[in-house]
């Protein structure tokens, strides 16, 4: 309390012990002043009511002062004379209540349960956390405050969701300005902002997340408005930059010579932090025992400290005092309470104590009797110090220039004088070391000279030739000075197999350098390379050698790269060393036995299965003596092929290459590209994670893309900027905010966001960024922050509340729409404008979500969920002039609005609505033409998230799969339909051939290999093809008729058309006197006429039949000749020609000139087939 010091913990007396080690100071129940003299209890101290002896102690956990009162918190309930549940104050005579205490209340006299065991005085209010649950009766959950007169729940705060949902709150840290942490088992603050791992910050308004997934933190301490924390976590003690982000100083308490470190305290005391726990070393200072000090560059321990527990310390009167459990600290006997006496050391003091390894820099060794000006040795950590190198000399000091070296790092300071002989302070000095750890593309330290593996990226397994395959790993310095990088080199036969990106000369300690290794093999075979690091670490230059890294990649050729779903082509694959083959698996099924064709130790053919799907198929070879090897996108089914021509139909949405997997959250222009957004993992069938470009043509991703959802994209005119949940690219850490430089995606300044980011938008060289979020980094900016090519920063007051949403600008002014209601005191209902330096509202506001914004031509369009706008009704759009809202006349969408975008004509509108005004087929996207609203043909069949105008066509993006009946995969443009119709032009023809027929269609063939074509079953001459056309000469058919078209080609198979041509052809047929058919060669028939009856010589009968073309196209008659060896036959009226469908008449007369039988033939000489 600035005179006394006090101790509390589980005791009952205090003071010093006799010589059989038994107390002889005051009794003391659990708490004791020390006054620099003497100690002196408090009173009756801390107790349970009627103790059960064995079940009770009534100890205190936890101590604050206000400057007027001491507070004491643990497990008791009675302090004094007064009962005092969990909690008690100490005004200097006697202990008083606070209230009815925190509870509940011990039972039976034994410990008071989940009692309060953390407390601060934060300069307003005494703040106590611990398991309790109630204040007297009255909820109290965990957390709690001390007014003077009354404890104060917090208004949403901290909550477990889980074990019925008990609340424990372990630790509290406050940073002396607005910012309370609290540390515990929960789960959520804020009433619903989730926070993985108990931790939390309160901004003096708001509960924010820390969410940091590294253990549970049993300790903080803040220093300065540095934030430590301590616990399970990696390396034990970890400083907090901001959300999820976090270094460990110096290296930590490492796992070390077997011994599991535990931390149990932290404390900031003036600039430094002390660690108390159960150690032997902080960083790579061996011999810290159980107490550490961190100044912020370097640890340092308290003499030899303690291999006991070690609880508390504090400052008292410049010195420091530390409690635990302990008989023997600093090698002496000391019992439970300890001073550190610094300046008091006999030998003497180094100042630095710790510094590089280069040395040639001043040390002051400070000590007492250390010379008398003769000194006529000197050794630094066992190495000898030149007399030239020492600077000054006096009783009471040396400065020296310390020696350089290789390999010491703790030892010894000796010096021999000849008026004082030797002193020796031992572990006096330490020369710092740079660290180096390769971080692989899983995030874990690369062993040196390790053999590669898969799981960390340094073997890339297998890849085809020709093609390359990125990994991105990193070279971390987790040293205390900075590493330097004197020369890179690759060694080994497969060095030209792989690219490594440029490392730095130097790594400050702390840092990183990204190092991108690029597998391209030029042909097959396994390919290995050493990274070889010269650099000067303890490893490197103690043992003069470098650092190596390992790599490998191998390679596999195919005969082909993709063939068609039916199967049934051939397969081979080299790689030189599968080994003894035994099944192929492609895509998960197995080909078997009697499909493996041939197969050697590097090489196999195999037949295709068919597969019911297009894309890409991994292969997994399997051998009986070298394991099974995976072949990743080794081979590919090709999409089914279809004969059709597409020609222009009415307006409407049109896919978009082959669309995007899932959700399009954003959309945004750039030059010749499209930039999409969302939660997708394919663009046109090709990984995309998240983010995608389109360039006229193709999707393309976006290097490793995101690891979560993109929900904004802004452009700066170089960078590319997205805004979301994700966390990371690839290994590289992105919270919220990520940068695509064209190449990588990185990391928008040195702060993460605490919450996720709903919207980005550039304007006037700033980045602007709104969300969930309350903080970046230490800096609170609710909900909105931007960015100025160098920090990010506070915008006002921001928002008190709610979310950001949405951003438009005017060229003047920032609008911002949201869930907001107020910035400071100014109330900003749901949308307001930022003037470059403060807040102003837009009359009274929306009533409802704001979800977007748009200005064109002095009106900023405001859409959402809302029903009034400024008190006018206007449903879900409204529009601002500058001074009135107003609706769109004719009503509005009915469902909420998401995106707008404006064409100069038409305002367009996408959401989630099914009609908008009087239109009931606009759904959720919709063109208002300023007096009225129409539909874009059918809409979607799901919501619109995103629109954009790109190259003069308007884009939309969202959830939808189908405009109508028309496949649409989430991203869509609005233009001219193609409306499919036959792909076979002519679709008809003659019999007869030789005339060019094009057929058109999707997949018909690679361009080159289309092997075959038949039209009706009669096959044609190909003349040219490309994957969309192919065009041959027709065939002489053998008949008439309709037919199916097939094209076959090797990469797509057979693509096949059902009745798409016909065979054109005349027909001649001869009907009898009956009319029936006579059959070409048929026998003569009375029936049909054919047969004449017996007629006397000279005299005539004569019959009438007739020819009919029955056929497609005109019959021509060449001739028409009458076989009668007897003379007696004749026939007249056969025509030359005959149109379609046309029947002529002709007679057939005999006359026979003797008695007997008679007989002829009539021949007729014709076009037909």
């Amino acid at each position: 309390d600035g005179t006394n010091l006090y101790a509390a913990g589980r005791f009952d007396k205090i003071g010093p012990t006799d010589y059989n080690g038994q107390p002889t100071g005051p009794d003391a129940k659990n708490i004791a002043m020390w006054n620099g003299t003497t100690w002196t209890n408090l009173g009756a101290g801390t107790y349970v009511k009627n103790e059960v002896s064995g079940y009770s102690d009534g100890r205190i956990a936890a101590l604050a002062h206000d400057g007027t009162y001491l507070y004491a918190a643990g497990g008791f309930d009675r302090a004094g004379e007064v009962d005092a549940v969990g909690v008690a104050r100490w005004n200097g005579s006697a202990w008083k209540t606070m209230g009815p205490g925190l509870g509940p209340q011990s039972a039976g006299g034994k410990t008071l349960d989940n009692y309060p065991s953390a407390m601060l005085f934060d300069g307003s209010s005494v703040i106590a956390g611990g398991g309790f649950t109630n204040a007297g009766g009255k909820a109290m959950l965990a957390l709690s405050r001390w007014n003077g007169s009354t404890w104060l729940a917090y208004s949403n705060g901290p909550y477990n969701s889980a074990f019925g949902g008990w609340t424990s709150v372990r630790t509290l840290a406050h940073d002396g300005g607005s910012n309370l942490y609290v540390a515990g088992g929960f789960d959520y603050v804020g009433g619903s902002t989730y926070t993985y791992g108990g931790l939390a910050r309160l901004n003096g308004t708001n509960w924010q997340s820390m969410s940091w997934s590294d253990l549970m933190v049993g300790s903080m301490a803040c220093v300065g408005s540095n934030v430590f924390l301590g616990g399970g976590m990696t390396n034990h003690i970890a400083q907090w930059h901001g959300f999820n982000s976090v270094t460990y100083p110096g290296g930590g308490l490492p796992f070390y010579t077997n011994r599991s470190q535990t931390v149990g305290s932290l404390y900031g005391i003036g600039t430094n932090l002390y660690v108390l726990g159960t150690f032997i070393n902080a960083g790579n200072i061996a011999g810290i025992n159980g107490i550490a000090k961190w100044d912020g560059s370097m640890w340092t321990g308290l003499g030899s400290g303690t291999t006991q527990t070690v609880w508390a310390i504090a400052s008292h009167s410049n010195d420091l005092y530390v409690g635990g459990r302990f008989d023997t600290i600093g090698g002496r006997a000391i019992k439970n309470i300890a001073k550190w006496y610094p300046a008091l050391v006999s030998s003497n003091a180094v100042v630095p104590h710790a510094a590089s390894y280069t040395g040639r820099y001043d040390v002051v060794i400070l000590g007492t009797n250390l010379c008398n000006g003769d000194i006529t040795n000197m050794t630094f950590c066992g190495l000898n110090v030149p007399l030239g190198d020492i600077a000054s000399q006096t009783e009471t000091q040396v400065v020296v220039r310390a020696p350089s070296t290789t390999n010491r790092t703790v030892g010894a300071i000796r010096i021999d004088s000849v008026s004082y002989g030797t002193t020796i302070r031992t572990n006096a000095f330490t020369y710092l070391y740079p660290g180096m750890k390769l971080l692989g593309t899983n995030g874990t330290p690369v062993a040196y000279g390790s053999s590669s593996v898969m799981s960390n990226g340094t073997d890339f397994g297998h890849i085809l030739v020709g093609t390359t395959k990125p990994h991105r790993l990193r070279i971390t310095n987790d040293g205390p000075i900075a590493l330097q990088i004197f020369n890179v080199a690759t060694n080994g036969a497969g060095k030209n197999a792989f690219t490594f990106s440029a490392i730095p000369a130097g790594i400050e300690a702390g840092a990183y350098s990204v190092l991108d290794v690029t597998f391209m093999p030029t042909n097959v075979g396994t390919f290995e390379v050493s990274l070889v690091i010269s650099n000067d670490t303890l490893h490197s230059i103690s043992n003069n050698v470098p650092v190596v890294f390992n790599f490998k990649g191998t390679s596999f050729a195919r005969s082909i790269g993709g063939g068609p779903l039916a199967g049934g082509n051939l397969l081979t694959i080299t790689n030189m060393n599968f080994g003894t083959i035994t099944n192929v698996v492609i895509g998960g099924v197995s080909v078997g036995a009697s499909n493996i064709v041939a197969s050697g130790q590097n090489w196999f053919t195999i037949m295709l299965p068919a597969s019911g799907s297009e894309g890409n198929r991994d292969i997994v070879v399997q051998t009986s003596d070298n394991g099974s090897t995976f072949l990743p996108g080794a081979y590919s089914y090709n999409p089914a092929g279809r004969i059709v021509r597409f020609v222009d139909g009415p307006l409407g949405w049109m896919n978009v290459g082959q669309g995007i997997s899932n959700n399009v959250s954003a959309l945004l222009s750039v030059g010749d590209s499209l930039y999409a957004g969302g939660s997708f993992g394919l663009a046109d069938g090709q990984v995309a994670n998240n983010v995608a470009s389109w360039n006229g043509t193709a999707w393309s991703p976006l290097g490793y893309g995101l690891n979560s959802l993109v929900k904004s994209l802004a452009h700066d005119g170089t960078y590319l900027y997205a805004g979301g949940t994700f966390s990371q690219s690839g290994t590289e850490p992105l919270r919220y905010v990520g940068r695509w430089d064209g190449t990588n995606w990185t990391q928008v300044g040195s702060s993460n966001f605490n919450s996720a980011v709903d919207v980005v938008f550039y304007a006037d060289s700033t980045l602007y960024a709104g969300g969930t979020f309350t903080s970046v980094g230490s800096t609170s900016v609710n909900y909105i922050a931007r960015w100025d090519g160098s920090n990010w920063s506070a915008m006002g007051n921001g928002f008190g509340s709610g979310r950001v949403l949405a951003m438009t600008h005017d060229g003047t002014n920032l609008y911002v729409g949201g869930t907001f209601t107020n910035s400071g005191a100014l109330a900003v209902n749901r949308v307001a404008r930022w003037t470059g330096t403060a807040w102003t509202n837009l009359g009274v506001g929306v009533a409802d979500t704001v979800s977007s914004l748009f200005f064109h031509e002095g009106t900023l369009y405001a859409g959402g969920s809302f029903s009034t706008a400024g008190g006018v009704t206007a449903q879900y759009v409204a529009r601002w002039n500058g001074s009135t809202w107003t609706n769109t006349s004719s009503g509005g969408p009915w469902g909420s609005v998401y995106a707008f975008r404006h064409d100069g004509t038409n305002l367009y509108a996408g959401g989630g609505f099914s009609y908008a005004g009087a239109n009931t087929n606009a759904k959720n996207v919709a063109a208002w033409s300023g007096t009225g609203w129409t539909n874009m043909s059918v809409g979607f069949n799901s919501g619109v998230n995103a629109l954009e105008l790109h190259q003069g066509r308007l884009y939309a993006g969202g959830a939808f799969s189908t405009s109508g009946n028309r496949a649409v995969r989430s991203v869509a443009y609005w233009g001219i339909t193609q409306l499919e119709t036959n792909g076979v032009i002519p679709n008809n023809g003659s019999w007869t051939g030789g005339y060019p027929v094009v057929i058109h269609g999707e997949y018909l063939g690679n361009g080159t290999d289309i092997t075959n074509v038949t039209l009706g079953g009669t096959a044609a001459q190909i003349t040219s093809q490309s994957t969309t056309q192919v065009v041959v000469t027709a065939g002489i058919a053998a008949s008439a008729g309709l037919g199916d078209v097939r094209v076959y080609s090797v990469s797509f198979g057979e693509t096949v058309q059902s009745s798409a041509f016909t065979y054109n052809a005349p027909g001649l047929q001869v009907r009898g006197t009956n009319h029936a058919v006579i059959a070409s060669g048929a026998a003569a028939s009375f029936t049909n006429g054919t047969r004449l009856l017996p007629t006397l010589p000279g005299q005539s009968r004569t019959h009438t039949l007739s020819v009919t073309n029955n056929g497609t196209e005109a019959l021509v008659i060449d001739q028409s000749d009458l076989t009668d060896p007897s003379d007696v036959f004749s026939f007249t009226g056969i025509p030359a020609t005959l149109s379609v469908g046309s029947v002529s008449n002709f007679t057939v007369t005999y006359t026979p000139t003797n008695v007997g039988s008679h007989t002829a033939a009539l021949v007729i000489s014709n076009n037909s087939p």
